[in-house]
């Protein structure tokens, strides 16, 4: 089961835990904080920064590389637009 690695104070992590809810993927949510000790983080993201994910194929630290990540992945419920002007 995947894992999003963070705490709900952060809008990034929000933003991916909307983004994993919308798509009805199911996951553990691992409350860890970007301060204080950061050898646990530091190992997973080198910045040192929440949100991470990680799944049996992937430790993603970023949330919109999280977010784009998910979305190629379960395409289903698309929350990108498919046609690129549709962005602008």
């Amino acid at each position: 089961m995947p894992t999003l690695l963070g705490v709900l104070a952060s809008p990034y992590v929000r933003k991916v835990q909307v983004v994993l809810n919308t798509k009805g993927i199911h996951y553990t949510l691992n409350p860890i904080v970007p301060f204080g000790k950061k050898s646990e983080l530091l190992s997973l993201n080198s910045l040192g920064k929440i949100p991470v994910y990680q799944n049996d194929e992937v430790t993603l630290g970023d949330s919109s590389v999280i977010c784009a990540y998910l979305e190629k992945n379960h395409p289903d419920t698309s929350l990108y637009p498919t046609d690129a002007a549709a962005m602008l």
